[in-house]
């Protein structure tokens, strides 16, 4: 069976998996919300609290004088700070379960060697969720230091545009300075480093979650375990993350006429055009959650059926 083949028969029993096992997609509908609910809330509760107790506030400030909505706001900037903090710290415990739990069950649908996909009890989604919790945590731990050096580096060139260009725009250098422009390449390069090796850290824990559920490997032997996946199916790995990067761009240039095609319709039919975008809405954030869970459980599905 070749590349492409085997790709194709990953999608398709991750996509019988879901079928399958419908229940799967409430679960990918809850995490997709739980993200912003957790960090709009985390921010914005304070802010409510602060305002149903009266205290002096101006958002109005913020448009027309930052300085002087910072120096008035800062007990509640601190708060909101620390609300989304939490908000964040909570999300991250929800993704580290959530992908455990769907990596188990993924595994227990699966068969190695055999077309198609069982059905799975949906209480063995908390189940595995449980059990995979600290591989998952471990995993991610570990995953998670390959972006900390262009991160570190990128926090260095923003630290400069923060301290010194001001006072070099205000010596006469203005925008020819070579600080200026050595960090602003700086942090554009290390920017683009941090995002980029964030993303295959991400790749690399969830490969090495589906080592650790299907081979019973330590967090640190999984890692390595992915490791091996990679270098010995680099091939079947890079064909997989284009034909996820394909399938992203397929699902956007569905909804996208909608929300996007509404602006110019409205030209000419307001209600039509109104009414596109209020159907590009929801089908782009239905399309996108769909693909998210397709394409996580195809991922799985891949490592199970060529390791």
């Amino acid at each position: 069976m070749g590349t492409v083949e085997r790709i194709i028969s990953s999608l398709r029993r991750s996509g019988a998996l879901i079928l399958s096992n419908i229940w799967l997609l409430g679960w990918a509908f809850l995490y997709s919300f739980t993200g912003p609910v957790l960090l709009l809330g985390g921010t914005g509760l304070p802010v409510l609290y602060w305002w149903q107790k009266g205290r002096y506030f101006e958002p109005g400030l913020l448009f027309t004088d930052p300085a002087a909505f910072v120096l008035g706001h800062g007990q509640l900037i601190l708060w909101s700070l620390a609300g989304s903090f939490v908000g964040f710290a909570i999300y991250i415990i929800v993704l580290l379960f959530y992908q455990g739990a769907l990596t188990g069950v993924v595994a227990r649908g699966i068969v190695p060697g055999e077309q198609g996909a069982g059905k799975v009890d949906h209480m063995e989604f908390w189940s595995e969720g449980s059990a995979l919790f600290g591989h998952s945590m471990g995993t991610a731990t570990l995953a998670s230091l390959l972006p900390l050096l262009p991160g570190l580096a990128l926090l260095a060139f923003v630290s400069i545009l923060a301290f010194k260009v001001p006072d070099l725009v205000a010596g006469g250098l203005g925008f020819t300075s070579p600080v200026l422009i050595i960090s602003v390449a700086g942090a554009v390069v290390t920017g683009l480093l941090t995002v980029l090796t964030g993303w295959l850290a991400f790749l690399w824990y969830q490969f090495a979650l589906a080592a650790a559920r299907v081979e019973g490997c330590a967090a640190g032997g999984a890692l390595g375990r992915a490791w091996r996946f990679f270098t010995s199916r680099w091939t079947l790995v890079v064909v997989f993350v284009l034909a996820m990067i394909l399938l992203g761009f397929l699902s956007w240039g569905v909804s996208a006429p909608f929300s996007m095609g509404g602006k110019f319709v409205r030209d000419w039919s307001a209600p039509l055009g109104m009414a596109m975008q209020i159907v590009g809405a929801p089908l782009g954030a239905v399309l996108g959650i769909f693909m998210n869970l397709w394409l996580k459980c195809a991922l799985v599905v891949l490592f199970i059926d060529n390791r």
